[in-house]
């Protein structure tokens, strides 16, 4: 991107960089009913021409595109005919550092154990427990990195995991729910009975209630 910035003329501009990855498992009835597995990525170039900015974006890594993707965005600021404020920030002195995320790659057979765990835990919690409309465990990751012609040139990866439980609780004919979520940056972090009796205690706390 730096060398077609170059040979374009460009000597304003900045890339922004975001690539993530998600990971959920969902069980229903003592088992696994849904299974997801996305990723997404991107980048996007900014430059400052004559006074106006410029914008394009793509979702490919390679050269051929880094090379349009320069053009588009210096084409797109000529085309502007109203010169307003425009300004790429070269950026602090100090930022706040992110933990970063470890490199270790998701368990999917552990995300499973997971979500039948807050089933089987609910349960225990209370026999009036009649089904879980839904119990699901989450892996996600993100990856940020900004690069401009001033020399800024951040980069931050973040990952964690996430638990979401519903209970439904039957008494007197009637039926309750109740839910519960938490996140963690590891899966062992995740209070797992925590989650599911906080979600059978609300549940069960709602009987008697009357809807509003």
């Amino acid at each position: 991107v730096a060398q077609a910035a170059l040979a374009e003329g460009l000597e304003v501009y900045d890339l922004y960089y975001t690539a993530g990855s998600s990971t959920m498992v969902t069980a229903f009835e003592g088992e696994i009913d849904q299974f997801s597995d996305t990723t997404t990525l991107g980048a996007g170039f900014r430059c400052v021409v004559d006074g106006s900015m410029g914008y394009a974006n793509t979702q490919k890594l390679c050269e051929e595109e880094a090379v349009r993707l320069v053009r588009d965005a210096k084409a797109g600021a000529l085309a502007i005919e109203a010169k307003g404020f425009t300004q790429i920030y070269p950026g602090g002195g100090q930022y706040a550092a992110l933990p970063e995320a470890e490199d270790s790659p998701c368990d999917v057979e552990r995300l499973k154990d997971a979500a039948l765990s807050l089933e089987r835990l609910a349960r225990a919690a209370d026999g009036r427990v009649e089904s879980t409309p839904f119990s699901a465990v989450q892996y996600s990751a993100r990856e940020v990195a900004l690069w401009n012609s001033y020399g800024l040139d951040l980069h931050t990866r973040q990952a964690g995991y996430g638990a979401h439980y519903e209970a439904v609780v039957a008494e007197g004919g009637r039926k309750y729910t109740g839910s519960a979520s938490e996140e963690a940056l590891s899966l062992e972090g995740l209070a797992l009975e925590a989650i599911a009796k906080e979600a059978v205690g609300l549940a069960v706390g709602s009987i008697g209630g009357s809807s509003v």
